[in-house]
């Protein structure tokens, strides 16, 4: 073989090979490219998964979130319909020490069974006879029921922001002072009288007062006996809170004439 003809085939091998070694670089690079293509894709895809679980984790927190949120709600709710429901009512420490310095300032009159003290639905009520409070055939306070109120009214006007709601009633009887002035017409002008001393001489603030007549609808004891009657003649002052309790305000109405000062 000539030389030349050896160089030739030499070339054309080299050539070849040239060929074959671009096709597999090429083959290479794409694969690589294809790989990284992969690769890329499987990143993308893991992100992707990562996002959708912070996004889920994100839902589930906000409705935990809602939830919790609903609950204090309605914790708030129960408060406020507990506090309404409360509403007017002495707390049980006050209820307690006036009830307490009540009994020591009133003992005498109590014991003659002049007096009587009650509490109901986180209210107050003090019960004088009339006797104590007005001479025979008057409406106005007595010098024996100043001093009484006298005692009474600063030991009341320690309880803060109370209302005082102070109610007259009478016998079913018709004789004496009842044939002048009506059943309502005698226990309006006793309440009206209390609630002017009070406002006059003991500084008890107008707007805490109220007056009730009762007239001879409401009786302690259904009796026609001199001591049941005397019972039934008497001057109330019930003590609440900022105003009536419901109890309070329900089922007395419509028995009830009022006057506000």
């Amino acid at each position: 073989m000539t030389e030349p003809r050896l160089a030739h085939e030499a070339n054309s091998a080299l050539q070849g090979l040239t060929v074959l070694l671009a096709l597999t670089l090429g083959a290479g690079t794409a694969y690589l490219a294809q790989q990284r293509s992969v690769s890329l894709a499987r990143g993308e895809t893991a992100q992707a998964r990562e996002a959708a679980r912070d996004v889920a984790a994100s839902l589930h927190q906000s409705e935990d979130q809602r939830h919790a949120l609903e609950r204090a709600l309605a914790l708030k709710s129960e408060e406020a319909s507990s506090s309404e429901h409360r509403t007017g009512e002495l707390s049980p420490e006050v209820l307690a020490e006036t009830v307490q310095v009540l009994q020591k300032a009133l003992a005498a009159e109590i014991k003659g069974d002049n007096a009587h003290l009650s509490v109901q639905d986180g209210s107050l009520r003090i019960e004088l006879s009339d006797a104590l409070l007005f001479e025979s055939g008057q409406t106005g306070v007595s010098g024996r029921g100043a001093e009484l109120l006298g005692r009474v009214a600063p030991l009341l006007g320690r309880v803060n922001g109370a209302q005082f709601q102070i109610a007259g009633h009478v016998d079913d009887a018709r004789g004496g002072e009842r044939a002048r002035l009506g059943g309502w017409e005698l226990s309006a002008a006793h309440a009206v009288s209390v609630v002017r001393f009070l406002a006059e001489h003991r500084q008890m603030r107008s707007e805490q007062l109220s007056a009730v007549a009762f007239g001879a609808v409401q009786p302690v004891v259904a009796k026609a006996t001199p001591q049941a009657r005397a019972r039934n003649r008497r001057v109330e002052i019930t003590v609440w809170g900022a105003e009536p309790p419901p109890s309070a305000r329900a089922g007395r109405v419509s028995h009830q004439r009022q006057l506000k000062f």
